[in-house]
């Protein structure tokens, strides 16, 4: 891991200390949810999983239906967060390397400023420190933990 010459503590219980020159900000200054839709839906079928983040569809062996027709489905593009969010509180989310759709119930997230690097953010947001606060954050509904667009408290 590369090593910097300067560390301050972050603020954080659950985080250690970050190089000195990072920013701490919340979530909601980096990020916005965009809502695009597939006209034609045609595009290639992405999935999101806990264990693997985000990939093609057609690389995973899927036993769940597959739709008659994707045209609604959310439009995601490389270098953007989805998250299932039925699914967050098990790290159900990833940065995706390549353009697709994903289900209308997934939230897609994109930078406004480039400030994270995709890879980085992919295995950052999937760390067991990351999923516990999901977790701590969320709402429970039945037997799963949906998580927030809106969910307040700081996030680095």
């Amino acid at each position: 891991m590369r090593r910097y010459e300067q560390y301050a503590p972050s603020g954080f219980e659950w985080l250690r200390d970050l190089p000195s020159h990072w920013s701490i900000l919340r979530a909601k200054y980096v990020f916005r949810e965009f809502d695009d839709r597939s006209v034609a839906g045609d595009e290639e079928l992405l999935s999101v999983s806990h264990l693997t983040g985000v990939t093609p569809r057609s690389e995973k062996n899927v036993t769940m239906f597959m739709a008659e027709d994707y045209t609604g489905a959310k439009l995601c593009k490389n270098g953007d967060l989805v998250i299932n969010t039925m699914w967050a509180w098990m790290g159900a989310l990833g940065v995706s390397s390549t353009t697709g759709i994903v289900s209308p119930a997934y939230g897609v997230y994109r930078q406004l400023e480039q400030r994270l690097r995709p890879r980085y953010m992919d295995w950052l947001f999937r760390t067991p420190m990351y999923v516990a606060e999901y977790t701590r954050r969320s709402q429970r509904a039945d037997l799963r933990v949906r998580t927030l667009p809106g969910a307040s408290g700081r996030r680095p």
